[in-house]
Order: structure tokens, then sequence, then C-alpha cells
């Protein structure tokens, strides 16, 4: 339902034909083609989930170290000692793999926002440019 005294924009790509230069008009599209798949978001799942899988792999390796060497060490630890004590050492491993992978994935995903960033204010000045945002 249309709201009284307003007018309709068509926002569809056929309304802005023949407005401003074409050259420009295909540096927006090429910008928008480029901008609808924003890898950045992308990223910072893959950074999320490797902190997720971090703490995870942090936590069964301080248990299996706690019930290995702590105050009361369980019988079953005490029983499967290597287990124990390489399951431990290989969980720390892979949480330390996984800080890692986490903290360039950050890095990664801090530079493709900014890339991301500038290439938004280039199409809010295009649109500008070309009369299509006021």
């Amino acid at each position: 339902m249309r709201e009284p005294g307003r007018e309709e924009r068509d926002e569809t790509p056929q309304a802005w034909q023949g407005q401003g230069d074409p050259a420009l008009r295909a540096e927006h599209d090429a910008l928008a083609q480029r901008l609808a798949v924003r890898p950045s978001v992308e990223a910072l799942r893959w950074a999320a989930t490797y902190g997720f899988l971090a703490l995870v792999a942090f936590g069964v390796s301080w248990g299996l170290t706690w019930d290995r060497y702590g105050e009361t060490p369980t019988p079953h630890a005490l029983a499967h000692t290597d287990l124990y004590r390489f399951g431990a050492l290989f969980t720390f491993l892979a949480f330390l793999v996984l800080v890692v992978l986490c903290g360039v994935t950050l890095a990664r995903w801090r530079r493709l926002a900014r890339d991301e960033d500038r290439l938004f204010d280039r199409l809010r000045a295009l649109r500008r440019a070309l009369g299509i945002d006021p």
C-alpha cells in the first residue's frame, strides 16, 4: 500500500538507463556486482569457528591434564597414563594451532572489511554522481 503524497521510485536497473556517464554507470555496475558477496563476513565466520574450536580444545586439554595430574587423579587416569599424557599434549597443540588460525583469519577479516568499506564509499559516491541517490 502506497502512502498518499509519496512518489513511487522505481529502483530497477531499467529505470537508471540514460542517467549519467556510461563509464560511471559501468563502474557502478561492476562495483555493485563485486560487493554483492561480502568475503569479510565469511572470514569472520571462520574466525569465530576457529575460536570456538580452540576453546573446546583447551577445555579438553585442561580436563585431561587435571584428571591425570590434579589433586586426586582418577583411577582410570592412573591406569591409562599414556593416553592422558599424550592426549593432553595433542589437544593443547591443537589449541595452539587453532589460536594461530583464528588470529590469521581475524587479520584477513580486518583487511577485507577495510577494502569493502573503501569500495562501498566509492559506490556511494558513484550513486550520488549518477543521481541514483540524493
